[in-house]
């Protein structure tokens, strides 16, 4: 009851607030539309431009981990490895939930305060990393321990909200909006695909009365570190293919 009462809260105030137009811009020129092929080449600027192409590599694994943890395997792995209930685990899943969203409030505050944007976004490339290495490695010895790795992996994941904004300067206004959904398609794809990997290595690993054995997720949060440092190295290569010679 208590979140249907927020839920309706929440869409009584967007209800109020959101417009499609706001006063001030109701004398401005009306965007221009734009026909299915127009789009359709828009997306081919982006991808033809090579200095990109490191990041569209990249892009498959922009929400790996998140998915890999709150949108999947979490949950069974706190129940499996930690014997948590169900209450337990989600006060664990609401604080992974927390760090992405508190997440992008950290990387607006550090991009403000920071000279070098790319510095920012390299730490969280490799802050992920390293979250997921002590997940893999110590994370199985407390539930305390695994939900402030797990809860540090979303949150820095939430670094290439960071890095995309810095794309879209690359571009003109009217490709702008381009990258985010470009990106966000490939990333979408990504989850799809490393979810269907992540449940084939899990079943490799069966546990009696368990969705699998505390090697398996091991083995799984170890993988995700190879991921993520493929992201990290993806970023400074890019961040070289850019810089002037």
């Amino acid at each position: 009851m208590l979140c249907a009462a927020a839920t309706a809260v929440m869409a009584g105030l967007v209800a109020i607030v959101v417009r499609d137009k706001a006063p001030a811009l109701k004398d401005m020129p009306a965007d221009p539309t734009e026909t299915l092929l127009e789009v359709i080449q828009g997306i081919k600027v982006l991808v033809l431009k090579r200095a990109l192409w490191p990041l569209l590599m990249a892009a498959p694994l922009f929400y790996a981990p998140p998915q890999i943890l709150v949108g999947l395997w979490v949950v069974p792995y706190l129940a499996d490895v930690h014997g948590l209930s169900a209450l337990q685990r989600s006060y664990s899943l609401l604080s992974m939930v927390g760090g992405l969203s508190l997440g992008p409030l950290a990387y607006g505050y550090f991009d403000r305060r920071c000279q070098d944007r790319w510095q920012v976004i390299t730490s969280g490339a490799l802050l992920v990393v390293m979250a997921f290495l002590a997940l893999a490695l110590v994370g199985h010895t407390h539930w305390l321990l695994a939900t402030v790795f797990a809860t540090l992996a979303c949150g820095a994941s939430t670094f290439f909200l960071l890095l995309l904004t810095h794309v879209q300067q690359m571009f003109r206004s009217s490709h702008a909006g381009r990258v985010v959904s470009t990106f966000g398609l490939i990333a979408v794809t990504g989850v799809f695909i490393i979810q269907t990997i992540s449940s084939v290595i899990i079943g490799f690993f069966p546990a009696p009365d368990m969705t699998a054995s505390g090697l398996g997720y091991r083995v799984l949060f170890s993988l995700m570190v190879l991921a993520s440092f493929t992201v990290y190295l993806l970023c400074l290569w890019f961040r070289r293919s850019i810089e002037p010679r």
